[in-house]
Parts: C-alpha cells; structure tokens; sequence
C-alpha cells in the first residue's frame, strides 16, 4: 500500500482543491456540499502521494470512528412505526474503508502475508455469526430490513479484515491507541462547549444531536453528553470499551513518562464523559469492570513496588470524585425516569414470547421492531408505547435469530475474551494492552444486558477486536510485511 513520495504533491492537492471547488460552482450545489466534496478529493489524492499511506488511511478510519454522522442512500418503511424509516447509510469510517481497501488491492493484496493463527480464530466465530444471521432470513417476514442490517454487519467484518492486515507494526498500534486518548479528550471539549453553551455547537454534519439531550431526574431536567456521537448511550459504549484501556496505559512500565500522563489525562477525560452521559448501563458496565481492573493494578504495583505515589494518587483522585458525582447518579438510579425499569421488564416480557414462539431461527433479522406488536401481551402495551427493539442484546440477538444466533454471537463474545485474556502474557506492553481491552470487554457486555447496541454490527467493537487481533500476531515470532 505504500509507495514512494513524489515531489510534485502540493500541486496535485492543490489542483484537486480547485476541480471539487469547479465541480460544485458548476452543479450548483450548496457550498458546505462543496467544501466536502473538495476536502474529499484532498483526502484521497494523498495516499497516492504518501509514502506511507497505510498509516494515513489507520489515523484517518481511528479518527472517524467518533464522527456519528451518517448519510443515508436507501430506505425502507416501517409497519410499525408508521411515520419511521429503516435506513441504509454510509459514515466517514465506511468511505475511508473503502478508498483504503482500494489502494490496497492496487498494491498486490495476494503478495502479503495472512494473519497468523492467532488471527485466524476470530474469522470463524464471525463467519458463523454471518451463517446463523443468514439462517433466520427464512422466518423473515420483512426481509429487506434483514437485508439493511446484514449490510451493516458486513460492513464492519470488512473493517476488521482489512484492519488485521494493515496494521503490521507494534508503532501504529500504539499511534492508534494514542488516537483514541485525544479522541475522548476533543469529545470532552464539545461536551462541556455543549453543556455551558446552553445548546448545540452546530456539529450535527459530524453526528452531534440536533438538540441537547436531557433527562427527568425527579422534577429537573439535566443535561446529558452525547459529543459527536449522537446519543448519550452511544458515546458510554464508547467510553465502556476505553475506559480500562486508559486506566491500563496509564500505569504501562513499557511507556514514558510523558506518555503515561498523556493516558492519566485520556482517562480523566474519559471517566467525566461517562459521568456526563448518565447512562446507567454504562456507569454499571464501566463501574464493575473498574472495580475488578483496579484493585489488580493496584495489588501488581504494591508487589513489583512500582508508581508507588502515582497509584496512590489515582486511588485519592478517585476517591473523591466518586464522592462528588455519588449525589447525582444516586438520583439518575432512584429518581430518574421512574418507568425506564418498568418498561425494560414488559420489553423482556414481548422478547421472551417471541422466543417461546420460534426458539431456533428467530423471526428474521431487524425485524423486531415491526413483529413485536403482534406478540405484545403487556399491561402497557409496550411494543406500541416505546416503539425500539427489547432493549438487551442477547434477548434482541435470540428474538431475532434463534438460538443458532445467540450461540454465534455467544461464541464470538468468549473468542473476544479469551484472546484479550492477559494472565497467560508476561508483563508489558502487550500484557497492558490486552488487560485494558479485556475489561474494556466486559464493561461492554454487562452494559448490552439493558441497552441495545448489537455487537454483530458495531464498527467501534470491530475495531477494537482488530487492535487486538494484529497485536498478538505481532508479538509471536516470525517475519510480517511491513510493506
């Protein structure tokens, strides 16, 4: 993918830069239009003049993950909702993944080495993912919605395979994960520009909700983060992932000291984020899997006798902060939108009549929210009031696709684990890095028992698994292109 730099590249930038520029004065087409239309042309015009472009199309994808716009190019109605759309969309990640894999066939996609075996355990769990999905199209009574979703799972295995073979050096690893820390640290930024600015920041080009969002705490209405993620549940799944991974780098011996407080700061930023989306599967998620990392990092430092003042610093720091935010998620648990608890029960309830009816194969990807209606025997009505799908992913995941679908995904979950598992990896870098992604993990999982957000098809999950993926193949023993 990587090819030589050429002199000449200023002028071919800029003569990109004036024939998007031409293009959009000669359609007629809004000047925001075409301002993206040129930046576009500017963004892939470099690959081809880098001489690294791998690395520019990796920072370029890592960036977009937390850029929750997406552009939609077909759609299907709705039965119920009536006034609801299924879309079909693309996002900045997608056309960059697009333009990377491109490049990447251009540069001789059969001369590169495969992952090595280490990689190759988590294609299968995803191909029988993808086989149990299709299985359930047979039960599908509207297949088209089915057929969206599956374009999204496909998607993001796509991210994943072409991730796992370009990243083939230990340095872009650690590049992308420095990444995700200034990502959470510019998110910080929007969100207390949103919250003290009384409204949005004009962002909604690059995902950020239209209007503030806000939530009932008794009779006050409070503000809650969703950065340029859109909704605050979206920006804590997020912030579940991250969070360990932080909270690990910033005590990583493999790193400097500059580097080690760059972390500290990412997972300050990070743990105010989540405590400024309020979201409860994510304060939960997030808080367990915490508890658990913690006290081990705590108990490796006390016995290697390392960050002895660092260690205790963060314990105080912590302490404190828990103190200060306690009121407040106290009220978000008691206090807060009194039915939430209520209507997650009646969700379970239609789930599980949906299930009893066809355990095996499901009624049919993405159809949920259209055939819920007619298995609702609920006191309110749920499935016709509060118009999502059951809002627990392992629930959506049988509903939808059966038992052959909750298995697919059960499998791909404990894949995840057991290759992020860190006990068997000597102490350093990669031994950091798969101890944050590992609880990162099980935030992630504890928080989808109350929160819809399928693991099948989230691109950030993908991503991670990715990371993972090329790290332990860099660590064993053997050539790797670097091509």
């Amino acid at each position: 993918m990587d090819g030589p730099a050429r002199p000449q590249w200023p002028l071919i930038v800029a003569f990109s830069a004036l024939w998007g520029l031409a293009l959009v004065t000669l359609a007629s087409v809004e000047m925001r239009y075409g301002a993206a239309l040129a930046a576009g042309l500017v963004v892939f015009t470099m690959p081809f003049l880098l001489s690294d472009s791998r690395r520019y199309f990796l920072t370029l994808i890592t960036l977009t993950l937390f850029v929750g716009s997406n552009k939609m190019f077909a759609s299907v109605t709705n039965v119920w909702p009536y006034d609801l759309i299924e879309r079909m969309t693309i996002n900045g990640t997608d056309v960059l993944l697009l333009g990377g894999c491109v490049v990447w066939l251009f540069s001789g996609i059969g001369a590169q080495r495969a992952p090595g075996l280490k990689g190759k355990h988590l294609f299968l769990p995803m191909l029988g993912l993808l086989a149990a999905v299709l299985l359930s199209f047979q039960n599908a009574t509207y297949p088209m919605h089915g057929v969206f979703e599956l374009f999204r799972m496909v998607k993001v295995f796509l991210l994943y395979v072409f991730l796992v073979y370009n990243i083939r050096r230990r340095e872009e690893i650690r590049l992308i994960v420095a990444i995700l820390g200034l990502n959470i640290m510019v998110q910080l930024a929007i969100t207390l520009l949103q919250k003290y600015g009384g409204s949005n920041l004009g962002l909604a080009y690059f995902g950020e909700a239209t209007a503030s969002m806000e939530s009932m705490i008794g009779v006050e209405r409070v503000f809650r983060a969703g950065g340029t993620l859109g909704h605050p549940n979206h920006f804590a799944y997020c912030l579940d992932l991250l969070i360990p991974l932080f909270l690990s780098m910033s005590f990583s011996s493999s790193l400097s000291r500059r580097q080690r407080a760059f972390f500290t700061a990412a997972l300050a930023a990070a743990l105010l984020c989540l405590y400024m989306t309020l979201s409860r599967g994510g304060l939960v998620g997030t808080g367990v899997a915490l508890a658990i990392a913690a006290p081990l990092i705590l108990h490796r430092n006390m016995r290697l006798g390392r960050f002895s003042v660092r260690t205790g610093a963060l314990v105080l720091v912590l302490l404190v902060a828990a103190c200060a935010a306690a009121p407040l998620i106290y009220q978000r648990f008691s206090q807060s939108d009194a039915g939430a608890f209520r209507a997650r029960i009646d969700q379970w309830q239609v789930a599980t009549n949906i299930i009893s009816a066809h355990p095996w194969v499901g009624i049919g990807l993405n159809n949920y929210r259209n055939v819920a209606p007619s298995y609702d025997d609920t006191a309110s009505h749920i499935a016709t009031v509060f118009t999502y799908p059951v809002h627990n992913v392992y629930l959506l995941a049988w509903a939808e696709t059966g038992v052959v679908g909750l298995m697919g995904l059960l499998v791909l979950m404990i894949a995840a684990l057991r290759m992020a598992y860190f006990g068997r990896c000597p102490y350093g870098e990669q031994h950091d890095l798969q101890f944050g992604l590992f609880f990162g993990f099980v935030a992630y999982l504890i928080h989808s028992n109350v929160d819809i957000n399928p693991p099948g098809s989230y691109a950030f999950f993908y991503f991670l698994l990715a990371v993972l993926t090329a790290s332990q193949h860099l660590a064993t023993p053997g050539p790797r292109s670097t091509r």
